[in-house]
């Protein structure tokens, strides 16, 4: 028997957002980008279309793609046309991608702190010695 919730319009997520620990706005803006991108067309709603879609004000918009573009989650691309502004182009990074160099980031600054605790040891233990 087919599940009854995957029938309809739905899109689908990364498990890998909840490590990145969103602010429930910026998880929600970052949900309809989400949903909004299209592998040939890209993701470029406008800020007010975002904003009355996620039943937001404008400025909590920017402060969630903000804390989007501060986190490497999303970059944004201003776009323009000869006479005016369009709107942006919002361009997703791989979450998996992002949570691995960061996982590996911490490993490498682990890493790094017992090599430098491990040369202290060695140090004040060279001091120790008689010649």
């Amino acid at each position: 028997m087919k599940k009854q919730f995957l029938k309809g319009n739905y899109f689908r997520i990364s498990n890998e957002v909840f490590s990145f620990r969103l602010r429930p706005i910026t998880f929600l803006v970052y949900c309809y980008l989400v949903k909004c991108d299209n592998p040939t067309y890209g993701c470029f709603p406008s800020k007010a279309t975002i904003a009355r879609e996620c039943g937001i004000s404008e400025s909590s918009v920017d402060k969630a793609v903000s804390e989007l573009k501060k986190r490497g989650i999303v970059w944004v691309e201003h776009r323009h046309s000869k006479y005016k502004q369009q709107s942006n182009m919002y361009h997703l990074r791989s979450l998996y991608d992002l949570r691995t160099r960061e996982l590996a980031a911490e490993i490498d600054e682990e890493e790094y702190e017992r090599e430098l605790a491990a040369d202290q040891w060695t140090k004040e233990l060279a001091e120790d010695l008689p010649f």
